[in-house]
């Protein structure tokens, strides 16, 4: 069976493929370090949600419901569901369409404690667990929010990993808000470890964000709502649409250099 061609490679006489219905799974880390405040995000929403500085899984739930409401007015068959990232990953929601069901999931979310680690294996079990992802009538889609900056999760069997990096039906994307390297702080590694995940079939579109973060948590969400089977590889996505917030908030950083 032929792979797939990712949007990315096509040439421009050749169609997009077919945008499946989606499987969406957000897998959000519910540490303490997810209370770390974020500073302001000006498009948090049509409220100004986020005018003063708030906690970071405030941040990401607002983003995630504003997410789910515009995927589903482009496709109300897409379906979404959420995984806990505590020591292990705990499956929370099961897949629905239910917006109200999703809020009532999503605003019950809040830290769960301090964690010194994450089973990594117990993610990849738990989606392998929860969905098919060889079925070819849907598109699978991981997006992973993590917040701390000193917890490394442990080593991806390879096994696990092979099952869904040659998957033609599945994408892993992540969000992973960081502090600064220090003594006790080791980010680049941390993000290395979330690299490990990524595709050769379908590669994962992967933002980083420091404390400053502000639109840009925001802009990477709505990134996101592409969908992967037609969208472009991350590092050829135009960036013009950054200048303005790059020169005036924080930029894209290199995590081992972030001052």
């Amino acid at each position: 069976m032929s792979v797939p061609t990712p949007a990315s490679s096509m040439n421009e006489t050749e169609a997009l493929l077919p945008a499946l219905p989606q499987k969406i799974i957000f897998c959000i880390d519910v540490s303490n370090d997810m209370t770390g405040e974020i500073s302001r995000v000006l498009c948090g929403g049509a409220d100004d949600t986020f005018l003063e500085p708030t906690s970071r899984i405030e941040v990401v739930k607002r983003l995630i419901l504003r997410f789910i409401s515009l995927k589903l007015l482009a496709n109300p068959n897409h379906e979404f569901a959420v995984i806990l990232l505590a020591e292990r990953a705990i499956w929370h929601m099961n897949f629905t369409s239910d917006k109200l069901l999703l809020e009532a999931a999503i605003e019950e979310i809040g830290p769960l404690g301090t964690f010194s680690s994450f089973d990594m294996n117990s993610l990849l079990k738990t989606i392998l667990s929860q969905v098919d992802i060889n079925n070819s009538e849907h598109f699978i889609q991981a997006i992973v929010i993590y917040g701390r900056s000193g917890c490394i999760p442990s080593d991806p069997s390879k096994e696990l990993l092979s099952q869904m990096q040659w998957c033609t039906s599945f994408v892993f994307d992540m969000l992973y808000i960081h502090e600064k390297k220090s003594e006790v702080n080791c980010p680049q590694d941390v993000y290395n470890r979330w690299l490990q995940l990524e595709s050769d079939v379908y590669p994962g579109w992967f933002f980083d964000f420091g404390r400053l973060a502000r639109r840009r948590i925001a802009l990477a969400m709505m990134q996101l709502l592409a969908h992967p089977l037609q969208r472009a590889e991350q590092e050829d996505m135009e960036i013009e649409e950054l200048k303005d917030i790059t020169m005036h908030e924080d930029t894209l950083i290199l995590l081992d250099d972030d001052d």
